[in-house]
């Protein structure tokens, strides 16, 4: 529909900017069932949503509500249809979806196994192409799980995204609603499996069968879960997928935990020789001991039984006279564990379980040598033994001193806490049961003789860097050798091997000389050898590593294997390599792949050759295979090389496969209650009775719905001093009521010291997978700590502490990270009834017992004082003011004081929660060098490759490592981690120094080391113009084709990386060559290119490192052109929908920040030169207006905040920035939003002045409202993350907003200075949305302030203007913007840096600068103005704006006016020549009337139109010589649009139906008729032979015949190489698009309508006279014809001539090329025109401006203007 009052100017316009590329690249969709039955997409705009929506276009468009009318909220928000037709509703997807899969699929298909359900599903999914590879892989990973699902349609369903329980719920299907747990999908269908847990118990007799709670047992059993007793699958029927729950045994209740655990403690505190008489005339205690009071814990001779008329356990012992105390404590004994990795120091009696660091209780000299990680703990499961854990940094050795500290408090007496321990012990060796080291070699097998044997060999690298000792420290001799067992190595070898031992060198190098010396004799294999020592002196056995060098005939790629030796089963495993490129010699080329799982090994059978080194094993594939936590196998590659003869054959090499085992672990358990379970003060005797401890937030990272295993949990509860009972039942018996994850207490039941005080308990749930025996064993615990309040006492403040981590806490934190808390008052409605002021409490907080000060948090102004904290990392930067260990048990603990309102006092209490603390990997080295550069860290240019080596770093678990470059102080990812700890780094800038760096970064907990840098410098190859030349050569040399042939994305990505350096070093040296201008050079303009299209190819692999690998290989990338901005645009557009859809947890700021810059520099290019049809191209993309680039940063800015989110710490602004992009984002609590601030750097306009720019809610309330809803999103998080973004070029944004220039109501200039963007686009968003989707800030407001930088130095548009604020908004209906001020009056000049608005929604804002009102003039005058003559007949449209109107859709006509409208007027019809194929027959009247009615519908669909043509199509028969109307059958068809519609709309229209037939690829067929079935069988369009008359040979009513109404212009151009090989037809073609744009050019002069009319603007390429050849170069007879309408008058015409002088005609893009217009020369105007009426303007004072502006699609250029000034009764003859 066109907008109310749109001209015919604006429809035309509109129409001729359909969008073309994106209905002619998508099929009819599923949703929309009444075009998808006449094989139509709906109207153009939703073709441009389908082009939003699609995957290869617009992968990861996430954004999408951010342009609908401000619904700006969480990611991925939803996107309403404009389609006038109503979407399916969720039920009838849902439903639809059951039926097609349960018929296709689930009813269809018998399944032999797991496996084989999963083989066929993979095949109908992928099949269907319905749903993503994302969803079909989900299926397929539930499938793998449970083969039941593969029988349960409606759970597929849900699977692929067509069936939420939200959206089935209530869902009439087949006599009942959606079952998701049965064969039909409707819940009257049977049931696959079961659906209740208690189906699965086989038991009989309830005192000793399975169970699942204690009401399966009888009344003298409980059901245990202490061991292993199996589990029972059954299907939730909210999801439809099997969740398995543990089964328990029924034992007799004196086998409870709880009276284990007492019979446990009695045996080991109160044997009979750890009690006595406590008489003071005798001392019955051992030597050492002494005898004293008993503690009242303290019984012997336990019993139990069951007492038959209770059904209740009951216990008797003997009570204790006294109890034997050692006098002194003090350590026995110190020795290393046998991995080294640990000091066992033993104790000579009992002690307190702790955790901490081990700086806590060993004196400085001990604690140095110990490292700066160690900690020491004491464990329940021996408390006679003090564990020190150390780190790689440690120095400790065998006979060192280990000495207490004298005022130690941590280390005490277990029974007499009073007591602590003394003295110290000399460590000792681990002996004979010393682990021994790991000696590891990797390294290519196999060397090839160099292609070209001048160029020499490449170096190669053998590493021992792998090699490591389980103590984790620094290894203390390698010992490289040769073996015996294969060819003696010549002395050249030797010579090296010497080196490495003499400079105990990490890696043996093989350069050209030494390989060329042992490179004589080929197809010799060289065994390197290798032995290493630890610190302890043991040796590691001998490693061998062979290679061969090849001949050209024997030989095959050289590849390395990258492997790690263990991976988290959750994570499943990729099978990498490097391989070396200098081993594929040329594109005839192709290296092949195939690897293999060594027997036995349940993975890869039937594996096959590929052309990818890469292969991934899913979580899934492990899952079918049963792969269990500990398994190990050897992986082997097998690598061969296909290469084409030259006669066309083929031969194939195959290469001995590379072998490495890998361990797969499990991850580890996380337990957690949740945050309604109780915590905090109670009051004896108030109104709580019971309190519930729920610990189902549990879970498992390798099995989140716990479908693998069941998780199983065992409560259990504990007084602070480990001893004392907690519960005051039957002699301490007693156990609530446990109902699976559920424990539930009766608060009367605990006991009571009665001396006075509060009482404390600990209760604890312990969650454990799999069996206690087997290597699959996992184990977890988590405590919530209560106090209870004598009976009588002042209400106490009841309060629960969180840790604050967005998602789920891992197992453990990472004490380089902040670390982030909230407390909350669970009880602040009763403090508030008793008087207290909530509002004013106050908080400390505490870090085991230390207080927390304000210098410990991050922030400036951060406050202790607060409800929520961030505290400092443990970082380089905060090193000195942290308040955290490296590692270790932290109690968090947080006091919270509420004064009175009324009287003097307060309430309080506090709170506790416990947090485990892993440290991040730390280098080792004394020297602190822990990177490497091999050779050497100088080369020479264009040699831009270095070998860096991370070496010497320890962490808690295996390592990764991440190489690159820091620039500024910060850091540019080269090498995104991996296991391999070398990396080839290539130098992009060009000759100069460079800082590279390392950082270890620990596989299981993301901790990031300190970087480690090293210099190094590129030097120069001579002169500017000789690095030049080395650059074009280096570039020459760079072979693409053979990168892709060698299978290896990271070698395309690195070829990437090697064509920006050369570009980028012949630019430096061109641009520092005294100003001489650097041309384009052939080689590194095609290489960039090439190396983008490969690199963007490389992510059809959707690997996250893949995304990584080309978001880093294009840092350095700078398009030089529209081909290499929009590739450049679509790498990181998709690279970071990759990082999105894979929730790539790891990825930091670091690795898209400078992504983003790119993305800044292609989207400012395309905004700059894309114009018309720009770049439509096989990638399927078309860059040609504002609103697609704008969609494209929208798109990829969405992707960055998930990253960002992600990685974003409570409290700490997460900043991306660059030049053209900048983004941030803050955590906050929700008690802490009214505070919520996101600040971070922008670049300031051209000054590139960084200024702090800022976001600040100054409202909390829609947050705290909302977040307390339990059902809200953010409830269980509890926090709230507020994004920002600002994107620098607001161009494209406002170049597609339709009203930017007239929305302001008080700009008083419109004609000379319209309202401008000032800024660039500042964007807010929060992350989360209501429930029913729409933003929080929809009926709460949430006032924002926005600190908006300004983004111009221009005077003129600042000094004496205002400022406005406004809101963008995207408007579906004309696929634009609305913009929407929302404060004005803002006071700017040209020394503004920057304007602040406060506004209430989220969303885009831009700085708009306008000219405000004058003051009032003076009352008008006595004397009236002379009254003003008619003007002539002739129409001037007023002033259009400076951003032209989006697209177009024709006028539906009333149908009143049908009958006058469509007339059969040649001019105003599409004729097509349609040649159909019929499979048997003739078509029969009835069919030619169905086909006419479609064509009608399909055409005006085509159109834009969603109601079809307004006027019936008419079809005519052509026959053929025979006459016969079979088979081929060739039809006349033609379109009449009606008299209103304009002729060059027409003309336009027939252009976008010619392109549909001629670059459909075979889809023409369906949008012109779908699939239609005639009585004679199924029609069809044959394309090939289908075509569109352009333009009709007659135009009725216009000066076709008559010249003197004619206006014609000679245009001067150069065409260059255009027309060269082409035919007249093509040349023609030409002639139309040339038409086209000139005409469009001269759509916006006014009277445009009025002279032209529907008659045709013609244009023509001239011929040279001498040879007929139409020409070439600079031609003088290039013709322009305007053809007037028969009703112009002339002096319409005469100043419509006038008029178009003033055009800037500017360039014509044809065939891919901008032509440029270098001259238009019109035609004197005839005689019989000349004599044209006079314009007669008589005014006091009146201008009129003409503006013509090019169609919105293309650049908005500044408008040519003509004044006309008049005073009163002066005359303007003859026109404008």
């Amino acid at each position: 529909m066109v907008p109310m009052g749109a001209s015919n100017n604006q429809q035309a316009v509109l129409l001729a900017t359909l969008l073309l590329a994106p209905f002619l690249a998508h099929a009819a969709s599923d949703q929309y069932p009444v075009f998808s039955e006449i094989g139509l997409l709906s109207q153009a705009f939703e073709e441009q949503q389908q082009l939003l929506n699609d995957a290869d276009v617009f992968q990861g468009f996430a954004s999408r509500d951010l342009l609908q009318g401000g619904n700006t909220g969480t990611y991925p928000p939803t996107y309403p249809s404009p389609s006038p037709a109503p979407p399916a509703t969720p039920c009838e997807i849902c439903t639809a979806c059951v039926t097609k899969i349960r018929e296709g699929f689930t009813m269809k298909e018998d399944f032999a196994n797991k496996t084989d359900a999963v083989n066929k599903w993979n095949t109908y999914c992928g099949g269907l192409g319905d749903y993503s590879d994302a969803n079909c892989e989900e299926a397929a990973n539930k499938i793998s799980i449970s083969e039941d699902v593969a029988k349960r349609p409606a759970a597929l369903c849900r699977l692929v995204g067509d069936c939420g329980f939200g959206d089935a719920n209530g869902c009439d299907f087949e006599d009942g609603t959606i079952g998701f747990c049965t064969t039909t999908g409707a819940d009257t269908g049977a049931i696959v499996g079961r659906t209740n847990f208690t189906e699965g118990l086989d038991s009989t007799t309830p005192t000793s069968g399975d169970c699942l709670t204690s009401s399966n047992c009888n009344a003298t059993s409980f059901c245990d879960f202490s061991m292993d007793y199996g589990s029972i699958p059954a299907c939730d029927t909210e999801t439809g997928l099997d969740t398995t729950r543990a089964k328990g045994m029924c034992l007799d209740k004196c086998e409870l935990p709880a009276i284990q655990a007492e019979k446990e403690r009695v045996a080991l505190l109160f044997s009979s020789e750890d009690v006595c008489d406590n008489n003071d005339n005798a001392n019955n205690c051992t030597t050492g001991f002494q005898c004293g009071a008993a503690l009242t814990a303290c019984r012997t001779d336990l019993e139990c039984k069951v007492n038959t008329t209770t059904n209740e356990p009951e216990l008797t012992s003997n009570s204790c006279a006294g109890m034997c105390f050692r006098v002194s404590l003090e350590l026995d004994s110190a020795k290393f564990s046998d991995d080294a990795d640990a000091i066992m120091v033993g104790l000579n009696e009992l002690a307190s379980t702790f955790n901490v660091p081990c700086q806590s209780i060993f004196n400085s000299t001990t604690s140095e040598m110990l490292g700066s990680g160690a900690t020491c703990s004491v464990t329940e499961e021996d408390r006679k033994t003090l564990v020190i854990s150390l780190t790689g940094d440690a120095t400790v050795n065998v006979a060192d001193v280990l000495t207490l500290r004298s005022d130690q408090g941590v280390l005490e007496g277990y029974t007499n806490p009073e007591e602590k321990f003394t003295g110290s012990a000399t460590v000792a060796t681990c002996g004979s049961s010393c682990t021994p080291p790991t000696a590891r070699l990797f390294g290519p097998a196999t060397i090839r003789k160099p292609c070209i044997i001048a160029n020499g060999y490449k170096t190669n690298f053998i590493d021992s860097s792998n090699s490591f000792s389980a103590s984790g420290r620094g290894l203390k001799k390698r010992t490289w050798g040769h073996s015996t067992a294969c060819t003696t190595p010549p002395q050249e070898l030797l010579d090296e091997i010497t080196r490495a031992n003499d400079e105990s060198l990490e890696v043996l190098e093989l350069n050209n000389s030494t390989l060329s010396a042992i490179g004589d004799t080929s197809d010799v294999t060289y065994c390197i050898t290798l032995e290493v020592e630890s610190f302890l002196g043991v040796t590691s056995n001998t490693v061998e590593h062979r290679f061969t060098i090849q001949t050209a005939t024997s030989a095959t790629p050289s590849v390395n294997v990258l492997l790690p030796t263990s991976t988290l089963i959750s994570s499943g495993l990729t099978l990498s390599a490097s391989v070396d490129t200098s081993s594929v010699c040329d594109g005839n080329e192709v290296a092949q792949y195939k690897w293999d799982c060594e027997d036995p090994c349940p993975l890869l059978s039937g594996s096959q050759f590929s052309r990818s080194i890469v292969r991934d094993i899913s979580f899934s594939d492990l899952n079918l295979a049963g792969v269990g936590a500990g398994a190990k196998y050897t992986f082997q590659l097998t690598v061969s090389l296909v290469k084409t003869n030259s006669d066309g054959s083929t031969s194939e090499r195959e290469a001995d496969p590379v072998k490495q085992e890998v361990e797969f672990v499990g991850d580890p358990l996380v337990a957690r209650f949740t945050q309604d379970s109780a915590a905090g003060n109670y009051l004896r005797g108030g109104d709580t009775a019971s309190v519930t401890f729920d610990a189902s937030a549990s879970s498992d990272p390798s099995d989140p719905e716990n479908n693998v295993q069941p998780m199983r949990f065992t409560f259990s509860c504990q007084r602070p001093d480990g001893i004392s009972n907690c519960f005051d039942s039957i002699d301490g018996v007693y156990n609530g009521v446990i109902d699976g994850a559920m424990w539930t207490l009766d608060l009367n039941k605990f006991v009571s010291d009665n001396d006075g005080d509060a009482d404390t308990f600990i209760l604890r749930v312990e969650v454990a997978k799999g069996s206690q025996a087997g290597s699959d064993f996992r184990t977890a615990r988590a405590t919530r700590t209560i106090s209870l309040i004598p009976a009588g006492s002042q209400v106490p403040v009841r309060a629960r502490v969180d840790q604050l981590c967005g998602d789920v806490c891992p197992a453990a934190s990472i004490s380089s990270e902040p670390l982030s808390f909230s407390v909350a008052i669970e009880n602040s409605v009763a403090i508030g009834a008793e008087g207290g002021s909530v509002d004013q409490a106050e908080y400390s907080w505490y870090i085991n017992d230390e207080l927390v000060a304000d210098s410990h948090l991050l922030g400036d102004s951060a406050s202790a004082n607060s409800a929520s904290i961030t505290l400092k990392p443990l970082v380089p930067e905060y090193e000195e003011e942290t308040i955290l260990p490296r590692s270790g048990d932290l109690a968090v603990n947080c006091t919270v004081t509420i004064p009175k309102s009324d009287t003097e006092g307060s309430f309080s209490g506090s709170a506790v929660t416990p947090v485990n603390l892993e440290g991040a990997p730390i280098c080792v080295r004394s020297d602190g060098k822990c990177i490497n550069v091999v050779p050497d860290t100088n080369q020479t240019f264009p040699d831009i490759t270095f070998r860096v080596q991370a070496r010497a770093f320890s962490g808690a678990n295996a390592l990764n490592y991440e190489f690159g470059f820091v620039q500024d102080g910060e850091t540019q990812v080269a090498r995104v981690a991996d296991s391999s700890p070398s990396a080839d780094l290539d130098v992009q800038g060009g000759p100069g120094s460079y800082k590279v760096y390392v950082v270890a970064i620990d596989s299981r907990n993301g901790g990031r080391s300190a970087r480690a840098t090293i210099d190094i410098f590129l030097e120069s190859a001579g002169t500017a113009q000789q690095v030049e030349d080395a650059a074009e050569q280096g570039a020459q040399e760079l072979d693409f084709q053979v990168l892709v042939n060698t299978g290896s994305n990271a070698a395309v990505q690195a070829g990437m990386k090697k064509a920006n350096a050369f570009k980028n070093a012949k630019r430096n040296a061109g641009n520092s060559n005294s100003g001489r201008r650097l041309l384009a050079e052939p080689a590194t303009e095609a290489r960039t290119t090439e190396g983008l299209k490969a690199t963007l190819n490389t992510l059809t692999s959707n690997r996250v490192s893949d995304a990584l690998g080309a978001l880093s290989s294009i840092f350095e990338t700078t398009p030089s052109n529209v081909t290499q901005a929009e590739l450049l645009a679509k790498i990181v557009r998709d690279a970071m929908a990759i990082l999105d859809s894979k929730e790539a947890r790891g990825v930091g700021t670091n690795d898209v920040r400078l992504a983003l810059g790119r993305l800044g520099v292609a989207t400012d290019l395309l905004s700059e030169q894309c114009t018309g049809d720009c770049l439509e191209n096989s990638n399927g993309d078309n860059y040609r207006d504002h609103w697609e680039i704008a969609m494209m940063v929208e798109s990829t800015l969405a992707s960055a905040w998930e990253v960002l989110r992600r990685t974003a710490a409570a409290g700490v602004t997460t900043q991306a920035v660059s030049p053209a992009i900048a983004q941030a984002v803050s955590r906050n609590t929700i008690k802490a939003t009214s505070t919520a601030v996101v600040a971070f750097n922008v670049e300031n306009g051209n000054d590139q002045k960084a200024r702090a720019r800022f976001a600040n809610d100054e409202s909390a309330k829609a947050f705290v409202d909302y977040c307390g809803k339990s059902t809200s999103p953010c409830y269980e998080q509890g926090i709230l993350a507020l994004y920002l973004s600002y994107v620098t070029n607001p161009a494209i944004y406002t170049n597609a907003t339709k009203d930017v220039p007239d929305i302001v109501g008080s700009h008083s200039d419109p004609a000379s200075v319209q309202p401008a963007a000032i800024s660039g686009v500042m964007e807010v968003q929060f992350d989360f949305k209501q429930e029913d989707g729409d933003s929080v800030c929809t009926s709460d407001e949430c006032p924002m302030v926005l600190e908006i930088p300004i983004n111009t130095d221009s005077q003129s548009m600042l000094d004496g203007k205002k400022a406005a604020c406004v809101r963008l908004t995207g408007n579906a209906d004309n696929n634009g913007f609305i913009a929407e001020v929302v404060e004005a009056d803002k006071d700017v000049d040209s020394s503004s840096t920057s304007v602040q608005c406060t506004v209430s929604k989220l969303g885009q804002y831009i700085l708009l600068s306008y000219t405000p009102a004058p003051a009032p003039p003076p009352p008008p005058g006595s004397e009236e103005p002379s009254p003003s003559p008619s003007p002539p007949d002739q129409i001037i449209d007023p002033p259009t704006n400076t951003v032209p109107p989006p697209p177009p859709l024709l006028t539906p006509i009333p149908d009143n006016q049908i009958d006058e409208e469509c007339t059969g007027n040649p001019n105003k019809a599409i004729t097509m020549t349609v040649v159909f194929d019929l499979d048997r027959d003739d078509l029969n009247e009835t069919n030619i009337q169905d086909l006419r009615d479609r064509l009608t519908m399909n055409i005006g669909g085509l159109l834009g139109l969603s109601d079809g043509l307004n006027c019936n199509v008419t079809l005519n028969f052509v026959p053929s010589a025979s006459g016969r109307r079979l088979l081929d059958s060739t039809w006349n068809v033609a379109a009449d649009l009606g008299e209103s519609t304009p002729a060059r709309v027409v003309r336009k229209s027939r252009r976008v139906v010619d392109k549909a037939i001629e670059e459909n690829g075979g889809s023409f067929q369906e949008k012109l008729i779908g699939d239609f079935v005639a009585e004679g069988g199924n029609l069809t369009v044959r394309e090939e032979q289908t075509s569109v008359t352009s333009d009709p040979d007659e135009f009725d009513g216009c000066s076709t015949g008559n010249p003197d109404r004619q206006i014609s212009a000679t245009i001067t151009m150069d065409l260059g190489s255009l027309l060269d090989g082409k035919s007249n037809e093509q040349i023609a073609a030409l002639e139309v698009e040339a038409a086209s744009q000139m005409e469009d050019k001269l759509d916006g002069i006014s009277n445009y309508e009025a002279v032209v009319g529907d008659c045709p603007v013609l244009f023509s390429f001239g011929n040279t006279t001498s040879t007929g050849r139409r020409s070439l170069l600079n031609s003088d007879d290039n013709k322009l014809t305007v053809t007037t309408d028969d009703d112009a008058n002339g002096g319409a015409v005469r100043s419509f001539y006038n008029s178009i002088g003033d055009v800037d005609y500017g360039t014509l893009r044809l065939d891919g090329n901008d032509i440029t217009v270098s001259g238009v020369v019109f035609d004197a105007l005839s005689d019989a025109l000349s004599s044209a009426s006079t314009l007669v303007v008589t005014s006091s004072a009146m201008i009129l401006t003409v503006s013509w502006f090019s169609f919105w699609h293309k650049n908005s250029k500044s408008p040519k203007t003509t004044q006309l000034g008049a005073v009163g009764g002066q005359e303007w003859r003859n026109g404008i």
